[in-house]
């Protein structure tokens, strides 16, 4: 258990570190480049031994059960300080659990914008995902960090996302207003 978390600790730091300020040509300006944890050699996405709820489909958020270690259910809960992982399709085509890793993640259709590096928790539509925003405990259990852009009303309906499940962050106010 703790080896998981440690994975998923070097991972973020990996990933803070693939941030990169591009050096401006004469005459223009600089751009923050956010690159992806897949640019770096050797990443690959973590798996949990735990099984896939049998009603999950790709690319929904899962939670553990409330007083359980080794059962989970599809998100329903906004905020759900619970969250697990994400249901993906493994390379043999069963359905797993990534708890690590870049993977894309179904949007609540309902939710606000999302932008790269915005803070990702459960949403009230089962299984899918929202920004983390103003109405957020202080200290809000994150699924990770989006890695692609999302608006309402997209038809692409999943993001993007660096899983870091259960890492629990501090979100200044600047973070919390919308752009």
């Amino acid at each position: 258990m703790y080896f998981g978390f440690a994975m998923i600790f070097i991972v973020a730091i990996l990933f803070c570190a693939a941030i990169f300020s591009v050096s401006a040509t004469e005459g223009e300006t600089a751009d923050t480049v956010l690159l992806s944890p897949a640019d770096i050699p050797g990443w690959d996405v973590v798996y949990s031994s735990l099984e896939a709820p049998d009603s999950a489909r790709v690319g929904e958020v899962v939670v553990r059960l409330p007083g359980s270690d080794d059962r989970l259910r599809r998100a329903e809960t906004a905020y759900d300080p619970g969250v697990y992982g994400v249901v993906v399709e493994d390379s043999l085509g069963s359905f797993a659990i990534a708890v690590g890793g870049e993977v894309d993640v179904l949007v609540d259709p309902a939710g606000d914008t999302i932008r790269v590096g915005d803070w990702l928790v459960p949403s009230g539509a089962t299984g899918r995902i929202m920004r983390a925003d103003s109405s957020y405990p202080l200290k809000p259990t994150v699924l990770g960090i989006a890695l692609t852009d999302w608006t309402p009303g997209q038809k692409n309906r999943t993001v993007k996302v660096l899983l870091l499940p259960g890492e629990r962050v501090t979100i200044s106010k600047k973070e919390k207003q919308s752009p």
